[in-house]
């Protein structure tokens, strides 16, 4: 049997989705092949994961940049047509996915997606053989679970999910064939602990005053995709105050968000508050995985891709939502953690 995955963007999106290979595994064996076609800026995201055989690195967000690598893409599309999937399921729904996943169907291909008024991009689903169809404000979870279930004719549940997490994994360590919080907590303690060692450098420290033998690290995420999630100063001043016993790591993406750290950071000294730093340098989606898997304890942040990623690698996950998600709570989060007693929020 061979299966092609196409899920391109973004990273949020792709971690929802980084349960689905092992499920699939669970019905054929690893004797399947399971292929997963991403964008290159996300690819970092499934790296690691042993269910999957091969990932295909599409630059497609690229191209609205250089304008450049279309012929590129198309070839290396055409070169996996000739595995002869048996299923493509399109988990994405936009135009882009659905031409992608039209371009791998060979005869005896039967190409899956959702629905016209299921799909993110309603045209998108022209391209499909067979469409699921699903309300398109059903959480993004039970989607992916749902189409899931259409294709391979299974009734899991979110419950079976959950005894599959963690789903993300990383390959850094040499000899090993993937490390997750499984492989963490294992007798591989030599290799884990310099692997340890090596990930902290790459964190501020030289400001923070407490005792690195008996503290404990949260990842801290108070920045997203959208600035109406984003979380206040006087949000993460509170959280960080009540918590001095916790090492508090902010996550930024760009040099604007990084700016804000550096005031965030400042105003927490100001106040007396040593236990808030940053990285030293930009880190990579690779970085963040070993931060969550080898030095974070848990995760506290706003509704965004990094928040959720931390989540299924294992950590207690404790997101913020802002007054007009609230109502949205159980819908758009299915696997938040039960929020940490030490946590004043």
């Amino acid at each position: 049997m061979k299966i092609a995955i196409v899920k391109l963007t973004s990273l949020g999106d792709v971690v929802f989705a980084s349960f689905i290979p092992q499920l699939i595994k669970q019905i054929y064996g690893q004797e399947c092949t399971i292929d997963w076609f991403c964008d290159s800026a996300f690819t970092d995201v499934i790296k690691g994961n042993t269910n999957i055989n091969n990932i295909i690195s599409l630059p497609i967000r690229s191209l609205k940049k250089t304008k450049k690598g279309l012929g590129g893409i198309l070839q290396t599309i055409k070169l996996c047509k000739k595995n002869q999937y048996n299923i493509v399921v399109d988990f994405q729904g936009t135009l882009k996915s659905a031409i992608v996943s039209a371009l791998l169907r060979g005869k005896n291909t039967t190409l899956y997606g959702f629905s016209w008024g299921s799909a993110r991009e309603g045209l998108a689903s022209i391209f499909y053989n067979k469409k699921y169809k699903i309300s398109y404000k059903t959480n993004i979870v039970e989607r992916n679970l749902g189409l899931f279930n259409f294709v391979f004719n299974q009734q899991k549940s979110i419950d079976d999910i959950k005894q599959n997490l963690p789903s993300i994994y990383s390959s850094s360590v040499e000899g090993a064939e993937k490390l997750s919080k499984i492989y963490v907590n294992s007798t591989h303690v030599d290799e884990i602990n310099k692997l340890k060692l090596n990930t902290l450098k790459i964190i501020d420290l030289e400001s923070v005053q407490i005792d690195f033998a008996e503290a404990r690290f949260c990842l801290l995420v108070p920045f997203s995709s959208n600035a109406k999630k984003d979380l206040s100063f006087k949000e993460i001043a509170k959280i960080v105050s009540h918590n001095k016993n916790i090492v508090f790591i902010i996550n930024y993406g760009s040099q604007q968000e990084a700016a804000k750290t550096n005031d965030l950071i400042l105003l927490c000294k100001q106040n007396n508050l040593h236990n808030v730093t940053t990285f030293s340098s930009s880190v990579s989606i690779e970085t963040i995985k070993q931060l969550c898997l080898l030095v974070c304890h848990f995760v506290i942040g706003c509704d965004s891709g990094i928040t959720h990623l931390a989540n299924f690698c294992g950590l207690k996950t404790h997101i913020i939502f802002k007054e007009s998600q609230k109502k949205h709570f159980e819908k758009r989060n299915v696997f938040v953690n039960t929020p940490l007693d030490n946590l004043f929020v």
